[in-house]
């Protein structure tokens, strides 16, 4: 193996791995944000529920399912997170290295791994939507159950 191989190779990964770590840094903190707004949103309102009239305990309670819905939306965001750079890792891991340049072409498993990265990446980008979603449609519902009673 020529320095020049090695040296791209070994650049292309240190590259490859801080890039993947600041992604999956920054993805995992939105993730666990949302999971925390929506778990935060009903435990404040389970706090406040006591001091309520009963037609509002009631209104607001019922809205604690659309809070629950955004917690699940996000571990299942996580999850799909984790499959992202597993499968990240994977398109990287299978490809074959050459004597020269470009030194690393796809091997025969690199486009399955590619789809399910893509797949993944798009999936955890849609859960961590409605997960935030579902936190809004929250907050409305227990606005509209303040008020109605108010």
């Amino acid at each position: 193996m020529t320095d020049d191989r090695r040296a791209t190779i070994e650049l292309a990964h240190e590259a490859f791995h801080k890039a993947n770590e600041a992604a999956t840094n920054a993805a995992n903190l939105a993730l666990r944000m949302s999971l925390l707004i929506n778990g935060g949103a009903a435990v404040a309102l389970l706090a406040f529920i006591k001091d309520l009239r009963e037609e509002q305990q009631h209104a607001v309670a019922d809205t604690l399912v659309w809070f629950g819905f955004g917690v699940t939306a996000a571990v299942i965001a996580l999850a799909l997170a984790y499959f992202t750079n597993y499968s990240l890792g994977q398109v990287e891991i299978t490809k074959v290295p050459l004597d020269q340049p470009p030194y690393l072409l796809d091997g025969p498993a690199t486009a399955h791994w590619r789809w399910r990265y893509w797949a993944f990446l798009w999936a955890a980008i849609f859960a961590g939507f409605i997960s935030v979603g579902l936190f809004v449609i929250g907050l409305l519902f227990v606005r509209e159950a303040l008020t109605k009673f108010a």
